[in-house]
């Protein structure tokens, strides 16, 4: 793994191709929240070049409960958000150097032997009792 020392540039972990055909260095980030998912495509210098924002529904089945599709909400969101952000002015899909997810969690998603969802996801905030917690959800001690 190649380590950047405080001494060199700002691109020391750019791909070697990314400044390819003269374009600056972009940074693409990602956050999948729990209303809505988030990106930003920026300079080295901090420079935000492009913006995208996706809402999306939080499914609530039971009270305290908080769950997302994981290919419409995390999949399609981030797949549309990074063609948004690639499509925008100023933005050469070449010179991407990095891209940075951050998503909600911790979350429990089931999945079958091929990786696809067996259910929606149960987000952070999943308030789900069991065994003496149902006494307790339901007013007993």
């Amino acid at each position: 793994m190649m380590r950047a020392s405080r001494r060199e540039s700002p691109h020391a972990f750019a791909r070697p191709d990314a400044e390819a055909g003269g374009s600056e260095p972009v940074f693409l980030g990602v956050d999948i929240g729990t209303g809505s998912s988030k990106g930003v495509a920026v300079r080295a210098d901090g420079q935000v070049v492009a913006r995208a924002t996706r809402p999306h529904r939080t499914a609530t089945p039971c009270p305290g409960w908080f769950e997302h599709d994981a290919e419409i909400v995390w999949w399609a969101d981030f797949t549309g958000i990074v063609r948004e952000l690639l499509a925008a002015d100023g933005v050469d899909a070449r010179a991407v150097a990095a891209v940075g997810v951050s998503g909600i969690g911790p979350c429990l998603l089931p999945a079958d032997a091929a990786g696809r969802p067996l259910r929606r996801a149960a987000a952070r905030r999943v308030l789900r009792p069991t065994g003496g917690g149902d006494r307790r959800a339901a007013g007993g001690r």
